[in-house]
């Protein structure tokens, strides 16, 4: 295999892996929970909803836990049927269940089931993809309410009609109800004022005419109003029906309809009492796509949900926001807005420029904010507000959705530092593949070359020529060598670096003149510092960083000891390096050129080296999110700069 096809080996590795690790991200950091497990019920794998979901840690989930283990008994034999048609037809089974929570708590849950299959197609695990329903189930009961709180209503209306057949004569005619009173056979041989003007018949037309002929019923629900009839006749009471009827004139009206029994003297009538319920029937119909819209409300919207005074008061919070903020819900009920916003600059100018434009516009659509954890850390949120208003225009309350973009904002970085990572590795493996087919063939040239020389001169016996042939099989080896073992350290900044942390550079410093100690003692360099601060990094790279640098002023120091000193201080979100030698100094024309992989600039022999060592310095600056810079002047020493961000 050649070099070159090395390269796009690895090339393709990293590729690879960078791919794996955002679809593990998108496993980890799915809203939904995600759970691997094997065909007897074992936990595999889980992702971060997942375990926030029962309150398990994933260590807890993955040491031997069953499905079982979480699931209340009565959802035993409803489990068994889902697998056994999952088995059977192999398609996705939906379900819903409980699971029962590290605390002891319940939680309503909806499952879709897949099969995972194996090379061979034999069925290896289950897949699960679980949402939380609490909120659907809470609204669910809360309908449940309002309809048993209807029908209480209605029961108390009949029991009151009932009550009131005394005074019947009293109320027939001056009711607001329209009434029509018929015999068994169903002829009706009254109606009151109202009946004649809600439905546009006079008494003339219908006395004595069959009460079930007229048009006012739908065909559909005659069979319905039969049965009522058979009910009342049969010595029971029907429940009241609510309808939609024609009138004469063919308009349509929703009635509240009840059918009873009324004696008026001797005489005992079915009496027909229906209510214009029209306008009752549109506010219901209204107040159900308020309650969908309210249900929606709370299903959907990701996060948290806010209302707050004009004044910038919490009134209510729902359980999301507490989750996502840390804080309980009678703390936030003390607290303003402004309490949340993140402590910094970028938080609170971002927020005024917000409720300025909520000023004049009343509304906020998706802005993105920072507010503060109650740990202390940022939270990246997507802030929606609409203010609820009295009928003069008067602001009551702002409803408010939160939603946590915190991870999204990560990840969007970390895609952003991925595609930068990718351009400067594409570049690199450019230029890599240049050096491959020039710079690197001329020692494998010389080493073939010679060697071949000597296979043709010598092949009995060496002489002075022969020894000069193998010093320069030696030469050409060795710096063959020493290019491909710094290739490989270029190349592996980007790959195999260490995860950041807190770093301080005191400690790096010293590091990195014990590591140059000897170039130090046989120089006689003097090298001083600055203390120097606490830094998040990766904390070899840093001496890897400072090492060249040191090392290239003790290099190229000229006539007198190298002199070298060492600061960092903040400006702005930065923190900035210098690092100032009194060395020969460099060309500003050069400036740029000396951080591009083997630009030399001077002869082999004049100075050791490769030509990587500031190339590899610029590429660990850019994996740290910084810069690199260099001020100089010929015969007069040089600066290097570097930043690290604060955050």
């Amino acid at each position: 295999m050649t070099l070159k096809d090395e390269t796009k080996r690895k090339k393709a590795e990293n590729v690879t892996a960078i791919v794996q690790e955002r679809y593990r991200g998108l496993f980890n950091y799915s809203k939904d929970a995600i759970v691997f497990g094997s065909m007897d019920g074992v936990l595999i794998d889980v992702n971060n909803s997942f375990s926030k979901l029962t309150g398990y840690s994933k260590e807890e989930l993955l040491t031997g836990k069953t499905y079982q283990d979480i699931t209340p008994m009565e959802y035993e034999e409803l489990e068994g049927k889902v697998l056994e048609t999952l088995l059977k037809t192999e398609t996705p089974q939906e379900f819903e269940k409980e699971y029962i929570r590290k605390d002891g708590s319940r939680v309503p849950i909806q499952l879709t089931v897949i099969l995972v299959k194996g090379s061979d197609d034999k069925p290896i695990a289950l897949a699960a993809i679980i949402k939380d329903i609490t909120e659907r189930k809470l609204a669910e009961e809360e309908l449940k309410k309002h309809k048993d709180y209807l029908e209480e209503l209605v029961e108390k209306r009949t029991k009151l009609l009932r009550e009131s057949e005394e005074k019947f004569k009293n109320l027939f005619n001056n009711s607001p109800n329209s009434i029509c009173l018929l015999d068994k056979k169903g002829k009706i041989k009254e109606i009151n004022y109202m009946f004649e003007k809600t439905w546009g018949y006079s008494k003339k037309e219908l006395i004595d005419k069959n009460f079930m002929r007229f048009q006012w019923f739908y065909q559909k629900d005659m069979p319905f109003v039969a049965n009522t009839f058979k009910t009342l006749l049969t010595g029971n009471i029907p429940k009241p029906i609510e309808m939609r009827q024609r009138k004469k004139d063919g308009t349509h009206i929703w009635a509240h309809v009840l059918f009873s029994f009324v004696k008026i003297g001797q005489k005992e009538f079915i009496q027909v009492i229906a209510q214009d319920i029209t306008k009752i029937k549109e506010s219901e119909q209204k107040l159900k796509e308020s309650e969908v819209k309210y249900r929606e409300l709370y299903e959907d919207a990701p996060n948290a949900y806010f209302s707050v005074s004009p004044d910038g008061e919490i009134m209510y919070c729902n359980r999301v926001a507490t989750n996502i903020l840390g804080y309980d819900k009678e703390e936030l009920l003390n607290m303003k807005v402004s309490d949340l916003y993140f402590d910094s600059r970028e938080g609170k100018e971002k927020a005024k420029v917000v409720f300025d434009r909520f000023l004049n516009s009343q509304v906020i659509q998706d802005e993105e904010l920072l507010m503060r954890h109650k740990n202390g850390l940022p939270l990246w949120i997507s802030l929606s507000v609409k203010a609820l208003k009295d009928e003069k225009g008067k602001i009551l309350q702002l409803r408010s959705i939160v939603i946590d973009i915190t991870e999204r904002k990560k990840a969007e970085e970390e895609i952003s530092d991925a595609l930068e990572e990718v351009k400067r590795s594409n570049a690199e493996l450019e230029q890599f593949a240049y050096v491959a087919s020039h710079d690197l063939q001329e020692p494998l040239r010389m080493v073939s070359g010679f060697a071949n020389l000597l296979e043709k001169r010598y092949k009995e016996s060496l002489d002075e020529d022969a020894h000069d042939f193998i010093d320069f099989i030696i030469d050409g080896a060795n710096r063959m060598h020493n290019l491909i073992n710094d290739l490989l350290a270029f190349s592996r900044i980007g790959t195999q670096g260490r995860v950041f942390k807190p770093t301080d550079m005191n400690v790096v410093l010293e590091a990195t003149l014990n590591n140059i100690r000897i170039s130090v003692i046989e120089t006689n360099a003097i090298i001083t510092n600055d203390p120097l601060p606490v830094i998040v990094a990766d904390e070899s790279q840093m001496v890897q960083l400072l090492q060249n640098l040191i090392s290239n002023a003790i290099k190229f120091h000229g006539l007198v000891p190298p002199k070298i000193h060492i600061s960092g201080e903040v400006k702005k979100d930065d923190w900035i390096f210098t690092v100032r030698d009194n060395g020969i100094g460099i060309d500003s024309k050069n400036f740029e050129r000396i951080f591009v992989i083997f630009q030399r600039l001077f002869k082999k022999g004049e100075f050791p080296g490769t030509g990587i060592g500031l190339a590899v310095c610029k590429k660990i600056v850019q994996r740290h999110r910084g810069k690199i810079w260099v001020e100089s002047e010929l015969k007069k020493g040089s600066t290097f700069y570097f930043s690290i961000p604060r955050n």
